[in-house]
């Protein structure tokens, strides 16, 4: 009887020892990268918009050259797929201190300013997240 009991218990025991040796995976935060014209430097694919996948077959790309701090944006979007437009400007980095790092362009041959400024955060190798100071729109892109 006191070996079923002493074999009973120190089955527990194992078992409490197998689970509590098990670790849960560390989940690791990515390391965000600095806002600057050369983390930027690329190309870039908008692939979300508000927390929507970007429809099929529309796309948004932007391009920024950092030794000019130029920017071409190419819109495949509403209704533009076939013939996409581009657009090329200068773009502008500012640091506040309650937003961070904020991103603005003016377009190449007077036509204006941006729509809005971005906040630009969650810079990583493989993407970034811009969100509208007025507009407060969301968008992801991703490095191409």
């Amino acid at each position: 009887m006191f070996k079923s009991i002493r074999n009973y218990i120190m089955t527990i025991g194992l078992v409490i020892m197998a689970f509590a040796s098990c670790s849960k995976p560390q989940v690791v935060a990515p390391e965000y990268k600095e806002v600057t014209a050369n983390n930027l430097q690329g190309k870039w694919e908008l692939v979300s918009l508000n927390g929507d996948d970007i429809l099929e077959g529309s796309f948004l790309h932007m391009e920024f050259i950092r030794n000019e701090t130029k920017f071409i944006i190419t819109d495949g979007m509403n209704g533009f797929f076939d013939a996409p437009k581009t657009y090329t400007g200068k773009f502008y980095i500012s640091y506040d201190d309650a937003l961070g790092a904020v991103i603005e362009g003016l377009y190449d041959h007077d036509t204006g300013l941006w729509n809005d400024k971005y906040i630009v955060s969650e810079l990583t190798d493989d993407s970034m997240k811009f969100t509208g100071l007025k507009s407060g729109d969301i968008q992801i892109f991703k490095r191409l």
